[in-house]
């Protein structure tokens, strides 16, 4: 009778959850329902036109993401409600707290970092009221979206760069060419240029067989990074020239920009991933000038970007989330935080997989953490952690991490390598801040490999030589079709354009799918699932406040964490985040104050976490993590 009377008021509480988060407060009836809520909290990257397809034309769209949001986090719903009741966990979902999704506007390609329309959604993906569906779903469920925004370049078919290139044909730069940088003279600022001839191919009638052929008597000279207006004017393409840079310096670009930042969150985004950040001013990098002679810094003149843009987007909703890609070294990392954004760190893949090869040890990754917790707050007090194993454009890290010898081969994956990667899902998601699971990561998804013809055996464009093109792969390999099942086909998109890969041949690679994994014990997405409904239940490790705690085991991995945020439950309280980093023994500290413990094991997953009879002394199994805590609250 009591578990009912408990199920009825969980109920009653989650209705009134659903109804409140979709009544935004009226001086501001616009942003998100979601918007007083920390950001901090596991987050899900999609890869949009390949994770669920609704229509069945083959290419992922918005209301496939729709039709899975109970897959991400199932919070809204009663079978939720009575396994929490019932049970005090629930296995339904990964317990996710923010999606971000990859390009979603008009755009020429498969990825859709080229953007057409800031202000549309790509046909391929759906409309307008499928977004706004979406993220109505996504708040009702507590999850918050963020799309990507890419700042640095459109496509050259944006109307915004055609009406450029008309200005300067017409010999009348105005407005529009204000937005990108040209550059006139005889030659672009180019410190290398490629001679090349054009070549086709002539498929043979067999799956990735064919033959070269070069067309006689064309002969170009290709100049990386500038594509040509006319005699003597160039334009600036960092990535290449189908993607023109834009120019920060114009203050009519920022105009749009405003008025793109206020239509979307608007809408009810919570937030932006910016792209490509450190590309805004890369002088060095485009050849127009040498390093030590550039005028200006060019990561201020990117800091200075970001800060104006992170103003805008706080003066709509205070509490927005951003967060953006500045792949570069760490000690430049850290200095963009002063913008007032978060980025990513792209070294704690590595890091963790130098604790899984014994390089390093426990502790190393506590303080790893915490110095980059440290460093980051030094220069914005809100700033977060956010790790990832993978993403879009990183090599799938399934072997890598299991340790399992030559990807090409593809070893079957071994009881030690499972280990692993349970124990690093574990390391990056118990981390404080955002860290990130890219789509199928949890299903152990791994890049295809599967080669295509490129003329230099790397992805650099158009620079072909005087021979044939070698084989090379590109990175759609590592944004392949989510695979939900193995029997079920339906909803399973196609592989991105230009990949001849069959379903077939991806089920013989991927292995077992979601439908498979779902509800097996030792399966990786059952571990994924774990790990969601420990944080679930403490879900300030995410945003407290992280001191490193050092329990004199090198093994040990241990902070403590106390919450920060006012409106929490938790508020003030604190517990401490422990990993035992040793493959093979039991490792044991002592706390000062332990009053109750929570955990799970990668390794074994029938241990059951306690704390010693005196009350202080806690004994971690191998590849194991706990959550202790420092006030008093029982966990089941």
């Amino acid at each position: 009778m009591n578990k009912k009377i408990l199920f009825c008021f969980l109920f009653l509480i989650s209705c009134f959850l659903f109804f409140s988060c979709n009544m935004a407060p009226s001086s501001v009836p616009s942003i998100s329902p979601l918007a007083d809520r920390p950001n901090a909290g596991t987050w899900y990257q999609i890869f949009v036109g390949s994770f669920f397809d609704s229509n069945g034309d083959g290419i992922g769209d918005l209301q496939g993401i729709t039709m899975k949001l109970d897959y991400l986090n199932d919070s809204h719903t009663l079978r939720h409600a009575y396994n929490m009741a019932e049970y005090g966990e629930c296995y339904d979902s990964l317990h996710i707290d923010g999606i971000w999704l990859t390009p979603i506007h008009p755009s020429p390609s498969y990825h859709k970092y080229d953007v057409k329309d800031y202000m549309a959604i790509d046909p391929q993906f759906g409309t307008m009221e499928d977004f706004r569906e979406l993220l109505t779903e996504c708040h009702k469920r507590g999850i918050k979206l963020v799309i990507d925004m890419v700042m640095n370049h459109t496509s050259d078919q944006h109307p915004w760069f055609q009406k450029a290139l008309e200005e300067i044909r017409s010999g009348k730069p105005g407005r529009y060419a204000s937005y990108y940088h040209f550059y006139y003279g005889a030659i672009p600022p180019q410190r290398e240029s490629v001679e090349y001839a054009d070549w086709h191919w002539q498929w043979d009638g067999y799956w990735d067989n064919g033959v070269w052929h070069p067309d006689r008597g064309i002969r170009n000279r290709f100049y990386r990074c500038w594509g040509r207006v006319k005699e003597g004017v160039w334009w600036e393409g960092s990535f290449w020239t189908g993607m023109p840079d834009l120019n920060w310096d114009s203050h009519h670009l920022r105009e749009e920009f405003e008025q793109i930042v206020k239509f979307w969150l608007g809408v009810g985004l919570d937030g932006y991933r910016v792209d490509a950040v450190h590309y805004f001013y890369d002088w060095v990098d485009i050849g127009q000038y040498e390093y030590g002679t550039v005028p200006h810094d060019t990561h201020d003149k990117n800091i200075q970007v970001l800060t104006w843009f992170t103003d805008i987007c706080k003066a709509i909703n205070p509490n927005v989330y951003l967060i953006g890609e500045c792949w570069r070294p760490i000690n430049t990392i850290e200095q963009y935080f002063r913008s007032g954004m978060n980025f990513f760190h792209f070294d704690a893949a590595s890091e963790i997989v130098k604790l899984l090869n014994g390089e390093n040890q426990g502790r190393d990754w506590a303080n790893f953490i915490g110095y980059w917790d440290r460093r980051i707050k030094a220069r914005n007090e809100q700033a977060m952690v956010a790790s990832f194993l993978s993403n879009h454009d990183k090599n799938r890290p399934f072997y890598w991490i299991g340790n399992e010898g030559d990807w090409d081969a593809r070893p079957a994956p071994s009881m030690t390598g499972d280990d692993r990667r349970r124990f690093a899902a574990s390391l990056n998601i118990l981390s404080p801040g955002t860290p990130y699971i890219y789509y199928g990561e949890e299903i152990g998804i791994f890049h295809n490999n599967v080669d295509y013809w490129s003329n230099t055996g790397e992805n650099d464009y158009h620079e072909f030589t005087n021979g044939p093109p070698k084989r090379a792969r590109d990175d759609s390999d590592w944004r392949g079709p989510m695979w939900w099942s193995n029997s079920n086909r339906v909803g399973i998109p196609n592989a991105p354009e230009n990949r001849r890969w069959s379903l077939e041949a991806m089920q013989s690679r991927y292995g077992n799918g979601v439908e498979e994994q779902f509800g097996v014990e030792y399966s990786l997405l059952n571990h994924y699932i774990r790990l969601g409904n420990l944080k679930s239940r403490y879900p300030f490790i995410a945003w407290g406040k992280m001191e490193i705690i050092n329990t004199g085991n090198s093994d040990i991995a241990a902070w403590r964490i106390t919450d920060t945020w006012k409106d929490s439950p938790t508020f003030g309280k604190s517990a401490v985040v422990a990993h035992n980093a040793s493959y093979n023994s039991d490792r044991t500290f002592i706390l000062n104050t332990a009053m109750w413990i929570d955990g799970l094991s990668s390794r074994d997953l029938s241990w059951l976490p306690s704390i010693s009879s005196d009350g202080i002394t806690i004994n971690l199994p191998p590849y194991s993590s706990a959550i202790i805590g420092e006030y008093e609250w029982s966990p089941r």
